[in-house]
């Protein structure tokens, strides 16, 4: 049995609490081991600096979003409904990514939808 993640596996890349951090560990995809270069947003983080995402009064939901090999790893996006982003928040998305064998390149959303305003 394997024990929960610690603050020792990831890297830390930026300030907590806040409503954004970048961090990176280990994990699996497509069966191979791989380094998680992650982005972890607030939903009004994500969507404040990305703004072409949504429009006003778009349906917004939790969501991750496999994108490229890179040198420093595989980027990981992931979009949470919470205020801000603590290190509970980190453990508990590395255990979910960890977790989710099925997981592929592209955008899946997940968990309860929210109706946006428009984030200005």
């Amino acid at each position: 049995m394997t024990s929960a993640p610690t603050i020792q596996d990831y890297e830390l890349l930026s300030t907590l609490p806040g409503p954004f951090a970048h961090i990176r560990f280990t994990g699996i995809f497509e069966q191979k081991t791989t380094i998680w270069d992650a982005y972890l947003y607030s939903l009004d983080a994500y969507y404040k600096t990305n703004a072409s995402a949504i429009t006003s009064h778009s349906v917004r939901r939790p969501f991750i979003e496999v994108g490229e090999l890179t040198q420093q790893g595989r980027r990981i996006i992931i979009g949470l409904d919470l205020d801000k982003i603590e290190q509970s928040t980190i453990i508990k998305t590395m255990i979910m990514i960890r977790q989710y064998k099925r997981l592929r390149a592209g955008k899946h959303e997940f968990g309860e939808t929210n109706i946006a305003t428009d984030p200005q």
